[in-house]
């Protein structure tokens, strides 16, 4: 696991019901301010209606606030579902902006203000903040979607 995974979602529970019912159910469009895809077998991206900060939108190819999930059959009438998110673009994008503004002062031969280098961090733990919210809305959603199948 990367340092990173400390600033992801990861949940892990049971619901009752059988892969196949729970595979079905999926297929459907839940009555949730969400919409699921299927990416593969037994795995799905869940996308969140509203997303508020993503560089989602017509001129974007980034999708909005979303988690992955997956199930596995432990028996005929249980599966683990795995929840989690992912790294966004953004944040990598903010990282990567700071870098260059970084190596910009440092051998540039510029005269920047101190608090230009508060800039960077704040946004980035701003925006990170905005996207936990959502992303946890999300969560607390499909769990009780999730649930409803048993």
């Amino acid at each position: 696991m990367s340092w990173l995974s400390r600033f992801l979602i990861h949940k892990q529970f049971d619901i009752n019901c059988s892969i196949e019912t729970a595979n079905n159910k999926l297929s459907l469009s839940p009555d949730y301010d969400f919409s699921i895809s299927k990416t593969d077998s037994y795995r799905y991206k869940f996308l969140s209606d509203y997303s508020v900060g993503t560089l989602s939108g017509a001129e974007f190819f980034v999708d909005g606030i979303k988690i992955y999930g997956s199930f596995t059959s432990i028996n005929e009438s249980k599966v683990n579902v795995v929840l989690s998110t992912r790294t966004r673009i953004e944040l990598k994008l903010i990282g990567f902006f700071w870098f260059v503004f970084i190596l910009y002062e440092a051998f540039g031969n510029v005269n920047v203000p101190l608090w230009t280098n508060f800039i960077f961090p704040v946004v980035l733990i701003w925006f990170w903040l905005v996207y936990r919210f959502q992303e946890n809305r999300l969560l607390s959603d499909l769990e009780d979607y999730l649930r409803s199948f048993n």
